[in-house]
């Protein structure tokens, strides 16, 4: 400062360079209290080591600085473009349908009696938003067509094939054989000399460049699904987006179709992984799953058999509707009511 705005200090200059020096040793040995550490000895250096921390302060103030402008200038550069922009808007109301649908769950769940979901996973999910711990939410998995039931063959002629089937104008489902003909298809599975054959309506540009290449047999439409499958060695199921239970999972099973899926694939049914499908979440593993099951057809017909035997027993529309059932009659009788007619309390 100009000698005009020097302040009286007062006292004479010694005794104040005193008062400072202790100043700043207390400030040190606070600084070390604050770390849980003891004052180290500087030899009456103290000064010298304050002075060089407060310069280390000032540096990483002033990266922080320049961390906040680039950030700042890229959230700029950003907003200054117009895809960019797009995508942010996008973001965002993703995130508003996500918090509405969330909203909605919760008022269904406190709002009725009873309300159903397709697998355990869902249930869970439902409870947990709503933050209701009865049992007022129900599992009703979906179930199989009798025709699905009925194709099943204990011993299938099959060729060294994979296949997959849905509606390809479904964005999972693009998804899907997208990841499945680039990650798994081309590095690997072609070169061992398998087949995989893709079966439904839609996919537009994909399914056609997918048809041009040597191994992948596009069919379209099938009329006769079951028949279709029958001499198809084992059914593919590369989900990595999407949600819910997948039909034609069960539908492989119905058939005794031995199956590979990601987790995320099959998260919704009630199977185990080595005893009715193979699992496997990265692209080589899920190539040596296909190529296990192919070259192994004792392990592959024990996990058909198994996989068929649990349709049997949870997923046809028998046991579905009997699961319905029972969902209707508590929501007519009420929890005490319906302990008392089944002998429960």
């Amino acid at each position: 400062p100009s000698p005009a705005a020097m302040p009286d200090l007062g006292g004479n200059l010694e005794e104040i360079g005193k008062q400072l020096e202790r100043m700043l040793s207390k400030k040190v040995e606070a600084i070390f209290d604050s770390m849980g550490q003891s004052l180290p000895d500087f030899g009456g250096r103290e000064r010298e080591v304050l002075a060089l921390a407060v310069k280390k302060m000032e540096a990483e103030h002033r990266n922080l600085q320049e961390e906040h402008s680039k950030q700042v200038d890229l959230l700029e550069r950003r907003l200054a473009n117009k895809e960019a922009r797009r995508l942010m808007r996008a973001q965002l109301e993703l995130r508003l349908k996500k918090w509405r649908i969330s909203k909605r769950e919760i008022e269904l769940v406190r709002a009725y009696d009873v309300v159903t979901t397709i697998s355990a996973a869902d249930r869970q999910r439902m409870l947990d938003i709503s933050g209701q711990d009865d049992d007022r939410v129900r599992i009703v998995p979906n179930g199989v067509a009798e025709d699905a039931l009925a194709s099943f063959q204990s011993d299938r002629d099959a060729t060294r094939s994979v296949v997959f089937w849905g509606n390809l104008d479904f964005a999972p489902n693009r998804t899907a054989i997208a990841y499945f003909f680039e990650k798994i298809f081309l590095p690997y599975l072609a070169k061992r000399g398998v087949a995989w054959h893709i079966a439904g309506g839609g996919g537009g540009e994909l399914t056609s460049r997918l048809a041009e290449t040597p191994g992948v047999h596009v069919h379209g439409y099938v009329d006769d699904l079951y028949q279709f499958l029958s001499n198809k060695g084992l059914m593919v199921n590369p989900m990595v987006e999407g949600s819910g239970l997948k039909n034609k999972v069960l539908e492989a099973f119905a058939a005794g179709l031995p199956v590979v899926s990601t987790t995320m694939g099959i998260e919704a049914i009630n199977a185990t992984d080595g005893k009715h499908y193979r699992s496997a979440d990265s692209a080589e593993d899920f190539a040596d799953r296909v190529s296990e099951l192919l070259d192994n057809r004792d392990q592959a017909s024990n996990l058909a058999k198994n996989a068929r035997q649990l349709v049997e027993q949870e997923y046809t529309w028998d046991a579905a509707g009997s699961s319905f059932n029972s969902a209707i009659e508590r929501a007519m009788l009420g929890p005490t009511l319906m302990g008392r007619a089944t002998g429960t309390h």
